[in-house]
């Protein structure tokens, strides 16, 4: 009989998206507790001997994507080879940058996507509701944001704006940790996102 590794259990931290957009408002002190919680979790998981690991809730519009894409998936998991190679190709997925190496493994679902350095979550929640005492509400818009149920048929015709819409969200969150931390790197100034972020 085979030995089997012995399973490990990652204790990940968590911060909400809220905390990540309390470090963008101007009008947080420097020595706000709840911010410097949130940058003490950023220095500690992602700086030296830290785990690298920080998971991120409450992400307004992804938990509605995530209900229309997961259905999806199965759908197309389903199809035969030349029926989903033929529906990705039409909605520019298959491929995230040409490769170079033949060998290399690319998700069927993959999509390169460009990020104007426009955030759209903070726009999102700071257009939606306002910042009171440096808690952003984002309740409503997690039960306001499309998540109601929708056709499957529609979605599909739908799926590459689907994945480009989850993927810049995506691209917004590793652009808001980077931001967490040149902050943590700065001794607490808040740098400007370059236009030109990838």
């Amino acid at each position: 009989m085979a030995n089997t590794a012995a399973a490990t259990v990652l204790d990940i931290a968590e911060l909400s998206f809220s905390d990540l957009a309390l470090l963008q408002s101007t009008e947080t002190p420097a020595f706000d507790s709840r911010r410097r919680r949130v940058l003490d979790t950023v220095a500690t998981e992602l700086g030296r001997g830290g785990s690298g690991l920080l998971a991120i809730a409450e992400v307004p519009r992804v938990g509605a994507l995530r209900r229309r894409l997961l259905p999806l998936s199965r759908r197309l998991a389903l199809m035969d080879y030349p029926t989903r190679s033929q529906i990705l190709k039409n909605h520019g997925l298959g491929s995230d940058v040409p490769l170079k190496k033949l060998d290399r493994s690319v998700s069927s679902f993959a999509k390169l996507v460009r990020h104007s350095g426009k955030l759209s979550l903070l726009e999102l929640v700071n257009n939606t509701h306002s910042i009171n005492h440096g808690f952003v509400c984002l309740e409503k818009i997690h039960y306001s944001d499309g998540s109601d149920e929708s056709n499957c048929d529609d979605d599909m015709v739908n799926l590459g704006e689907l994945v480009n819409e989850l993927g810049l969200y995506m691209m917004e969150l590793g652009i808001l940790i980077a931001q967490a931390c040149d902050i943590v790197i700065g001794g607490g100034r808040r740098r400007t996102v370059q236009k030109s972020a990838r």
